[in-house]
């Protein structure tokens, strides 16, 4: 069969790159093709009860809060919420709600509660129990109706209900008389014949007031979702007995910090996704059948629970997942991330890795420069296309390096380069540099909300400019201040590869030892 557009979605990195897409790679076809980020599938399911944060304020956080006394515990978590083990351990923990624990919500109607959060649970421990688990919830979901019902027969007859009629507008009864008169058959032109009965008047008013109560119901909106994924926190000891395996030392304080940030109604990106995890393992998996092939991109950025979490939405569809391990800048990413994710969720028959080696982005020059920035880099062959050598020039204050890009910026422009890329680690230095910077004319700053790709002159976030190329990159602090520690290898590799025809590094002060593994005749120092 012929795949068609609207059977494909392509799950991208951000909102910049489908812009990116769509304006400069129009001959791909992609612009009929659905896109979506995964964090606007996050927001569209969590967004109206919870604060959801993004990844990108939580790669934020990891880049620039290394000062803060939770910085270890956060990363922990981080890294332990995004691993197979805490999936298998939320599975085991969704088992053991079939026997205990189970949270509910009371059902209150004018402040007083039709049935508590008690009897809800007495009910769903008591009845139906050699039923499959969802069938049991839907099972207690009828009860609660016919508790509504029970509780519209006796309101109907309650004070409330007369004064309510007393005080209703002309309007309002001239809305409800043609209604019930409808309902009793009565054409348009003969609803003037017909009396209100006060008792069915009291009834619709009843009607109505329980609507959204019976709606929460329908949506299963009596579970109490935040009381459950919270309970996994309560007491540091309780995940043992659902998971095999060791939790991080850091694991007391994860708990701590965890239930915190849940009781403000917000959820940190690395709860995002077990959260809806277990939401969807609990009320049933709202799964897409129309869609028949996924595309992934920026693979790397994503952890095993959102690659099974897009397995389980769209069980009709096959995958293509498109990345470089190389690039996994996120901070679950640990250092041996690989396809190996995939070939253990989905089985190795069912799937194809097809590894690319030649690179046809970058002249050869910059190619053999940033393949020595990683490890296995040599596997990497570079399309023979010239260009100039890479560039490094150390300057002594901010100052010079002010004045060293603007002049920069001015030769690349004198060359022809429409698209020219300032990048910084994180988002804190993009703005210092964008201040810095603000004699550059037309020069523009790229934020996470950021829904247009710019040409010109941009100062962008190294994790934004993720898959978009430009024809000169200026990599705004090379210095070992900056780049000084192991673990941004990934971030500065994935800089410097966004560069077409020129690279220029800057440093302020010692360069970055990530250099190092540089030999000298790959670059200029200057």
């Amino acid at each position: 069969d012929c795949l068609k557009a609207d059977q494909i979605i392509l799950f991208s990195p951000n909102t910049l790159f489908n812009s990116y897409v769509s304006n400069v790679l129009p001959e791909l076809g992609e612009e009929n093709m659905q896109q979506v980020t995964f964090q606007e599938y996050l927001n569209h399911r969590l967004s109206k009860n919870y604060q959801v944060e993004n990844p990108y304020d939580q790669l934020e956080y990891v880049l620039t809060a290394t000062d803060s006394p939770s910085y270890h515990s956060r990363v922990a978590s981080i890294r332990f919420k995004a691993s197979p083990l805490f999936f298998d351990a939320i599975e085991s923990y969704r088992e053991s709600l079939e026997i205990s624990d189970m949270q509910f919500k009371d059902l209150i109607f004018r402040g007083k509660p039709i049935v508590s959060k008690e009897q809800i649970a007495e009910r769903f421990y008591r009845k139906d129990t050699s039923l499959r688990f969802h069938n049991r919830l839907e099972k207690l979901q009828d009860w609660l109706l016919n508790k509504l019902k029970e509780a519209l027969k006796v309101e109907r007859h309650q004070p409330w209900v007369l004064e309510r009629i007393e005080l209703l507008s002309d309007e309002e009864y001239n809305k409800a008389h043609a209604y019930l008169a409808k309902k009793h058959g009565f054409k348009r032109d003969s609803i003037a014949d017909y009396e209100v009965d006060t008792k069915e008047l009291a009834q619709l008013i009843v009607q109505q007031r329980l609507r959204p109560l019976q709606r929460r119901v329908r949506a299963f909106e009596f579970i109490d979702m935040k009381g459950i994924y919270k309970q996994l926190f309560a007491d540091p000891l309780a995940i043992k007995q659902w998971m095999n395996g060791d939790t991080p030392a850091e694991w007391p304080s994860i708990c701590e910090e965890t239930a915190q940030i849940l009781d403000e109604d917000q959820l940190r990106y690395e709860d995002a996704t077990p959260f809806l995890l277990l939401n969807e393992l609990i009320k049933g998996f709202q799964a897409n059948r129309t869609i028949k092939h996924i595309v992934v991109d920026e693979a790397q950025d994503y952890s095993p629970f959102q690659f099974e979490f897009l397995r389980r939405l769209f069980p009709s569809a096959k995958m293509t997942v498109l990345g470089d391990f190389n690039q996994a800048i996120f901070a679950h990413a640990n250092e041996t991330v690989d396809f190996h994710v995939l070939t253990n969720l989905f089985g190795p028959d069912e799937t194809e890795v097809i590894t690319m080696t030649r690179s046809y982005r970058s002249t050869k020059p910059i190619i053999e420069f940033t393949r020595k920035l990683i490890p296995k880099g040599d596997q990497i062959i570079p399309f023979y296309r010239e260009g100039e050598l890479p560039e490094l020039k150390r300057v002594i204050d901010h100052e010079e390096l002010r004045r060293s890009i603007a002049e920069k910026v001015a030769h690349f422009q004198s060359v022809g380069y429409n698209t020219i890329a300032i990048i910084c680690k994180s988002a804190e230095e993009s703005r210092h540099a964008y201040e810095s910077l603000s004699t550059i004319e037309d020069i523009k700053l790229l934020r996470k909300g950021s829904m247009e790709y710019e040409q010109g002159v941009v100062v962008v976030p190294a994790y934004l400019a993720k898959g978009i190329e430009f024809d000169a990159v200026i990599i705004y602090d090379a210095s070992e201040h900056i780049y000084g520690d192991e673990s941004l290898r990934r971030i500065f590799y994935t800089a410097c590869t966004r560069a077409m025809h020129d690279l220029q590094l800057y440093s302020v002060g010692e360069a970055t030892p990530l250099l190092e593994t540089v030999p000298r005749d790959c670059f200029i120092l200057a």
